[in-house]
């Protein structure tokens, strides 16, 4: 029995053989590593580049967000004014016709 559990186990040069196999294939596995970090860091400076676009874009919202409300603000004193001179000219027919009619 002891001649077949000699038989069956691994010599010195298996074991370097192995470990040959498993050192590239950890070589391989970080040159990948290696390559997906890279990827990862062109992600990380393009998702900056779009942080930094969006700031502007909000900046630039905020402005508009502003103009519209003194536009509004123009627009109900325009309105307001109208609506009063409006008032004013109707009530002048008024007294015009009245005139007219004495």
């Amino acid at each position: 029995m002891a001649s077949d559990d000699s038989k069956n186990e691994p010599t010195l040069s298996d074991v370097v053989d192995i470990l040959h196999v498993v050192s590239d294939r950890v070589e391989t596995m970080g040159s990948r590593l290696d390559a997906v970090d890279e990827v990862l860091h062109t992600m990380n400076d393009r998702l900056d580049a779009v942080d930094e676009r969006l700031g502007g874009i909000e900046r630039r919202v905020a402005d508009v967000e502003n103009s519209l409300g003194d536009v509004q603000e123009t627009l109900d004193a325009v309105a307001h004014a109208v609506d009063k001179d409006s008032v004013t000219l109707i009530e002048h027919g008024r007294r015009i016709v009245k005139l007219e009619q004495v």
